[in-house]
């Protein structure tokens, strides 16, 4: 990472993942020094593994769709995840 004004560059990510039991949402600032900050932190549960063997509820899944959808317009906007 190149420096800014003396200063190092740090990187900003998001991160979504997709669990069985809820979504999580991630934003976190990277330092070169390998260190990072976490901005926001949110947990949703969903309960997308709730079904029968082999099976992804119906509700389960729009609604693991809509959160990724907020959490994904959310990040665009620079804010955190949905209220």
């Amino acid at each position: 990472m190149a420096s800014l004004n003396g200063r190092p560059r740090t990187d900003l990510v998001a991160i979504v993942d997709l669990g069985s039991a809820a979504v999580r949402f991630i934003i976190a600032r990277i330092r070169p020094s390998a260190r990072y900050f976490i901005l926001v932190e949110e947990r949703v549960p969903t309960r997308l593994g709730s079904g029968a063997p082999g099976t992804l509820p119906t509700r389960a899944i729009a609604r693991t769709l809509r959160l990724s959808i907020a959490f994904s317009d959310a990040t665009r906007r620079g804010a955190g995840g949905p209220a």
